[in-house]
């Protein structure tokens, strides 16, 4: 078997070690990876011919972990380092090891794996590595975490992870002419799912509701896919059409029963129907897939809706216990006091909220406030 210019046959496995690589060939694989071209089959179809390709490794143990089956990637990895122990300094498998460490929250050695991965780049040919450090490092340090991002895009600039985070970036600014742009340039090449979900995303964003859902329906006409579901009931919901909303929300977890936020949807449209013991169940069940702030935050809305004072203030308490308040936390617990009629309590709050956060954040409490039905508070 001839792998990119060595034949396999008598020599040590050292030499079977791949040392001159067909670019035309990884420029191809490259390129429908980064147009979700390369299925799965065909991966593992490729790596049979080009068993120690360490791309084809890599993008094969990216590929299992997008599938959630982080197992069969990190079982793939450590076969072919045992096998060829000289792939255990590329900067492909060292960027594939870093994805998989942080997937499964150890971003200390996620990290080391990446930084490992980019100083083993020795060609500065791998964009995916930066784009994963960028991942990484933008809610820690933005501005320095953008350089990777643009190292990214200097590298491919049709590069469409990363032309989907500058678009990110642009909807952050408010610069929504110029992130629609980005998205059209991207479906210009190849129409994509994904893209149309997040261009009705940006005129949700925008307030183009109506052109939100012809991309949302667009993104379904290419696939069955979650977010265009979950899109298109964030539509009807904004019409107030909850019981449609519903429906959309239920589809796309028919599509994906592990992801958090279209549950935390369901719980406020259930909510919002009436239906209180329904939206407790479905926070609950957002909560236990991603025990994150806004799903503690959801938790503690959900136990107001049934009554659950007590197990409001212990969720609550904790949180701010464990990492201070956020604005969240102080609505809640103005809520929680009001309800068992602590005047005093109440005031001594608001007072001090009015001092500590800002204006625009003062004024969302005293809008939830008064979704509450909360008279006695006064602005």
């Amino acid at each position: 078997m001839r792998l990119f210019g060595k034949l396999l046959g008598s020599n040590s496995r050292e030499d079977k070690i791949v040392d001159l690589m067909d670019q035309q060939l990884i420029k191809d694989w490259d390129r429908k990876f980064t147009y979700g071209e390369l299925e799965l089959s065909e991966l593992e179809t490729l790596l049979k011919q080009y068993e120690c390709n360490d791309f084809l490794i890599s993008l094969l143990g990216i590929t299992y972990l997008q599938r959630n089956e982080d197992e069969k990637a990190i079982a793939l990895l450590k076969s072919k380092i045992k096998q060829y122990p000289d792939l255990h300094e590329s900067t492909y498998i060292n960027w594939c090891l870093g994805a998989i460490a942080i997937d499964n929250e150890d971003v200390e050695v996620g990290e080391k794996y990446l930084i490992s991965s980019l100083r083993n780049d020795s060609n500065d040919s791998n964009k995916w590595v930066r784009l994963e450090l960028f991942l990484l490092f933008k809610d820690i340090d933005y501005s320095s975490a953008f350089k990777y991002l643009n190292e990214a895009l200097d590298l491919d600039d049709k590069f469409v992870d990363a032309q989907v985070e500058l678009c990110n970036h642009l909807v952050n600014q408010k610069e929504y002419t110029a992130a629609m742009e980005i998205l059209d340039s991207i479906l210009e090449v190849k129409e994509m799912a994904d893209v149309y979900f997040r261009k009705g995303q940006l005129h949700i964003d925008s307030g183009n509701i109506d052109l939100a859902k012809e991309a949302f329906e667009r993104s379904l006409e290419i696939e069955d896919n979650c977010l265009a579901y979950m899109g298109l009931g964030d539509v009807e919901f904004y019409y107030e059409r909850y019981l449609s909303a519903k429906n959309y929300y239920q589809k796309a977890i028919d599509e994906n029963r592990r992801y958090s936020e279209v549950f935390c949807r369901i719980g406020v449209t259930e909510a919002k129907l009436g239906n209180s013991e329904e939206a407790l169940e479905a926070f609950i069940k957002a909560y236990e897939i991603c025990p994150d702030t806004e799903t503690r935050l959801d938790l503690i809305y959900g136990y107001l809706l049934v009554g659950d004072l007590t197990q409001a203030n212990k969720i609550n308490k904790a949180m701010i216990e464990n990492n201070g308040p956020t604005i969240g936390n102080e609505l809640f617990s103005i809520v929680i006091n009001a309800k068992k009629e602590r005047t005093d309590n109440v005031n001594f709050l608001l007072q001090r909220i009015s001092k500590t956060y800002s204006l625009e954040e003062v004024e969302w409490l005293y809008a939830e406030l008064n979704n509450w039905g909360i008279k006695c508070i006064t602005q």
